[in-house]
């Protein structure tokens, strides 16, 4: 073997050795916590294993937690265990903005292991993770604790919206604890002439999916399996993991903006693990960005055949983008991020740098410079097409290693909206939302201010000189120190009724819901931004499906102070505490993918549409283009009812428009929003995170507001929109699930973009 080849294995090794205790809880991946410790003794007979390694990202994040028998052997009877996992970062000791997150897990008898996901919603980093562990109500000590993660660069560790969460999913991949064997074989194997499994080369991707600081660069330049170890295993939102760790749930993907597979192993996914491509797919529709490479000539094809689309499905469906190499330039967003030169780049540890990868060498080139190859460069040929909020861009050949252009390219062809989580959901877990003010629910939990000022006067007069005047006429000053008392709790007794009166007894939300129904197949997802307020709130709390994606929002996040947030797994979610305040206004994001029957019946007979409304709900205005490309209007149809269409005219279409103005966000009348202005744009104990140079985030700017805007021009006479479709607007569609029973303000808004 080459002495200069035994040279690049020895300094890689030597760096991991040096750094191995480190990125074993420094990582993406989190750590792996086992209970009881060595110098303690399993005295309930039993060991936990709790598995947090996963990638940084806003979603929910999987923490794998393994029950097992200390001695090995099937347990006699059923165990029944409540674990309770609690994230922690040491910048908020008093009051931790992350959730207690409980779940029962089952040790069934004559088995001695069990493996449950525990989903624990994640908006920031995670610092150490406290476990507690109680069975019949008791807890068990030595299978409670924590663990901390210690992040090698705390740079490199910073969380940020601003960049795709990541993760590549590939048939080679090695487990996460074998990487550095894995690595190191591979490598070897190279030198011998004899490689048996290869993977991509990810050192470019990886150079523009984050800032990777100047150490973790050069280490990775001596060979691309570097980049596996060393690059994905000190970039906390990105990482690199085999088939079989896709997991079964799509909450437990939430947390990553884009997914990489090539197109063979999505079909392996298919056929072998039915389960997780389910969960792909989900993920998918509810708003997920699917890159696929090396499709082929007939790539379209394979796609649609897995997603179960039939002809009728894939007419227009794909739209072609294709590049000449000439033409290869960075994307706007991507370029602006990298075009800095701000606070959260020190000491240019973190300057973005472009490379260039020529053979197994990696080259860093000057920053705006054309990086130089041998021979031509092949056109970068894509396609893209949506699935629901979703979409996926394929590519005809590989994407590996690619150059900073073609990278540029293929990441701007998502669409500048989806990559980035702030802009694809509307909203920030970082910044804060000016927008939260918009969506206020009208006439509910404002303070009477002149009836109570009306109020106090009186009172103010009748316990002071009134009072005293008549105890003093009859001779009875001595009651002053009973009348005073008992009537201030008689008129602030009467003051809390009067406001709890008028908010009322129940719950009252505003809702706002964009949902897909494909009745094709009679899948749907319903994307619903909703706002609750209850004068005396439940101490059930709040209970969503166990498939709902539920991510609250928050003016000022980490900056109010409300701690106390616990999630409670059953057989639903269910949200206590902080998450349902009293006479707080508490808003959030549901996102719910469903299967249902429900559909609009469009009956078509010469040039007669009729419909018959089988959604569940009346119908109040609809807009719909039938088979022959006619844009149609109808209104005011019930459950059940038949009714025939009439051409949507100009007038009807501006009608329409124009009750959907009504019922759009903005701040109420006469709102003060100096008096809740807050100077501090950021409420983190840092402020190098790269989107505070970007545009705050806007509801208006999210999937479901786009994709209702998008349907509602093309409605109205755009040439790309497809036939068989419609709008609806409707009373309450029972696809969108809700936290609790609610009174519906009168400026919600529910809306269904079908196809039939």
């Amino acid at each position: 073997m080459p002495a200069l080849h035994w040279i690049r294995i020895t300094v890689i090794l030597a760096w991991l050795l040096v750094c191995l205790p480190l990125s074993q809880v420094a990582a993406e991946d989190g750590t792996n916590i086992q209970l009881p410790i060595p110098t303690q003794k399993p005295v309930s007979g039993l060991t936990l294993s709790v598995d947090y390694r996963w990638i940084d990202g806003s979603g929910y994040r999987p923490v794998r937690v393994t029950i097992s028998t200390a001695d090995g052997k099937p347990t006699p009877a059923d165990r029944r265990l409540r674990v309770n996992l609690q994230p922690q970062f040491t910048y908020y000791r008093a009051e931790q903005p992350f959730p207690l997150v409980t779940q029962e897990i089952k040790l069934p008898q004559g088995e001695s292991s069990v493996t449950e996901t525990v989903l624990i919603p994640q908006h920031f980093r995670w610092e150490s993770l406290r476990v507690n562990t109680f069975e019949s109500g008791a807890m068990l000590p030595e299978l409670s604790g924590g663990t901390s993660v210690r992040y090698g660069n705390q740079r490199d560790a910073n969380f940020t919206e601003a960049f795709p969460a990541t993760i590549v999913f590939h048939r080679n991949a090695p487990d996460r604890s074998d990487r550095v064997t894995w690595a190191t074989e591979i490598r070897k194997q190279v030198d011998d002439g004899d490689l048996t499994g290869d993977v991509p080369d990810y050192r470019v991707m990886l150079n523009e999916l984050a800032f990777i600081q100047s150490q973790t660069r050069q280490l990775m330049q001596p060979s691309k399996y570097g980049a596996i170890p060393l690059g994905f295993g000190n970039i906390t939102r990105q990482d690199f993991l085999p088939l079989g760790d896709v997991p079964n749930d799509w909450l437990a993907l939430s947390s990553a903006d884009l997914i990489i597979f090539e197109l063979a192993d999505l079909q392996t996914l298919a056929s072998e693990f039915p389960e997780k491509f389910a969960a792909i797919h989900q993920w998918l529709r509810c708003g997920g960005n699917l890159l696929l490479y090396d499709g082929g000539t007939d790539g379209k094809s394979k796609v649609d055949l897995l997603l179960g689309r039939d002809s009728s499905d894939t007419e227009d469906a794909w739209k072609h983008i294709s590049f000449p190499a000439s033409s290869l330039t960075s994307a706007d967003y991507f370029e602006r991020l990298k075009s800095r030169e701000d606070d959260y780049r020190v000491n240019d540890e973190n300057r973005y740098v472009p490379i260039e990868v020529a053979g197994d060498a990696t080259r860093e080139i000057n920053n705006g410079q054309i990086p130089s190859t041998s021979g031509a460069i092949p056109p970068l040929a894509l396609d893209a097409t949506t699935e629901e909020f979703g979409k996926i861009v394929l590519s005809e050949h590989t994407l590996f290693p690619g150059s900073t252009e073609t990278w540029n390219r293929v990441l701007h062809s998502f669409g500048e909206n989806r990559l980035a989580w702030y802009q694809r959901n509307g909203f920030s877990r970082l910044r804060q939302n000016d927008t939260f003010w918009e969506f206020l629910i009208p006439g509910v939990g404002k303070a009477p201010a002149l009836t109570f000022a009306l109020l106090i006067t009186m009172f103010v007069i009748l316990i002071g000189p009134v009072n005293y005047f008549m105890l003093r006429m009859s001779g009875r000053l001595n009651l002053l120190l009973f009348t005073i008392p008992a009537g201030a709790l008689f008129v602030t007794l009467s003051l809390m009724a009067y406001a709890v009166v008028m908010d009322g007894f129940g719950t009252t939300a505003r809702v706002r819901t964009v949902s897909h129904l494909n009745q094709r197949d009679g899948t749907g997802v319903s994307w619903s931004r909703q706002a609750y307020y209850a004068s005396l709130a439940l101490n059930s709390g709040l209970k969503f499906p166990k498939d709902a994606k539920v991510t609250e929002v928050e003016y000022s996040p980490f900056g109010d102070g409300r701690s106390n947030r616990q999630i409670q797994w059953n057989d639903e979610q269910t949200l206590r505490g902080a998450y349902f305040p009293t006479r707080v206004t508490a808003q959030y994001v549901v996102i719910h993918p469903f299967q249902t029957v429900q559909k609009l019946d469009v009956r078509t007979t010469g040039d007669s549409t009729t419909v018959t409304n089988q959604l569940g709900t009346k119908i109040r205005y609809l807009l719909l283009v039938d088979e022959k490309g006619k844009f149609l209007y109808g209104d005011n149809i019930a459950d059940g009812g038949e009714k025939r269409l009439e051409p949507a005219t100009e007038e009807l279409r501006q009608f329409v428009q124009r009750y959907i103005e009504t019922q759009r966000p903005r701040l109420p009348s006469n709102f003060d929003s100096i008096g809740y202005y807050q100077p501090r744009r950021y409420t983190l104990p840092t402020h190098e995170m790269p989107e505070i140079y970007l545009r705050d985030a806007r509801y208006e700017d999210s999937l479901a507001e786009t994709d209702f805007r998008n349907w509602f021009h093309a409605l109205r006479g755009q040439p790309d929109m497809h036939q068989r479709k419609y709008l609806a607007i409707v009373d309450n569609f029972d696809q969108t699930p809700f936290g609790t029973e609610i009174n519906r303000s009168h400026d919600s808004l529910d809306i269904i973009l079908g196809e039939w």
